[in-house]
């Protein structure tokens, strides 16, 4: 019978799960971004152009590059950037996808959270003979590096509670403490606790 289970056993993983659950929800009030809405933002970096040289055992080589399409993935751990990049090396042109991350910051007067892509970089391949040979990394971080801000909504209330008896009336005013941001995925997640004055 179930009651004849050692509860030793059970008693630590129950513990650590109850613990864990209690972090997940220790915010008050919660403001979610879909990363729909990331995506709607960083649209603004695309298209954008670059170019540049290299050596190579065949000689000195030039290429090209676009990004565009580019967006933002939520992960558990944080934000990572895509976008669809064309290039062309010596005239023979291939699609790629650069990745990188992107961090976020909360900026609290006024209330808005600060995107911005923190690396960025695709592979730079030259075509021999029909085979792609990977010849380097081209980092383009510095090229689509820009602020772009989102307000974040702000939770200030006034609660009315009526007299009661010999109980005066009495408002209590709510607002959001110092926000904390998290990632679950597909959302940013901007959390506060409620402070009562």
């Amino acid at each position: 019978m179930w009651y004849n289970i050692p509860m030793k056993k059970y008693l630590f993983p129950l513990l650590l799960l109850i613990t864990f659950a209690t972090v997940i929800h220790s915010q008050d009030v919660e403001v979610r971004f879909h990363e729909r809405i990331l995506n709607t933002v960083v649209q603004v970096l695309a298209p954008v152009s670059g170019s540049g040289d290299f050596d190579s055992p065949l000689g000195k080589n030039h290429y090209t590059w676009t990004l565009k399409n580019p967006r933002i993935t939520v992960q558990p751990d944080g934000l990572s950037f895509l976008a669809d990049t064309s290039v062309t090396v010596s005239g023979i042109p291939y699609d790629t996808t650069a990745k990188g991350k992107a961090v976020v910051t909360m900026v609290e007067n006024p209330s808005k959270i600060d995107l911005q892509i923190s690396q960025a970089s695709f592979a730079l391949e030259l075509n021999v003979f029909g085979n792609r040979i990977h010849i380097t990394d081209i980092d383009i971080s510095a090229v689509v590096n820009q602020h772009l801000s989102i307000d974040v909504p702000t939770f200030n209330q006034v609660v009315h509670i009526p007299a009661e008896g010999s109980r005066p009336a009495k408002a209590l005013r709510l607002t959001a403490g110092a926000p904390v941001i998290s990632f679950s995925p597909p959302f940013l997640v901007v959390g506060a606790p409620l402070i009562v004055k």
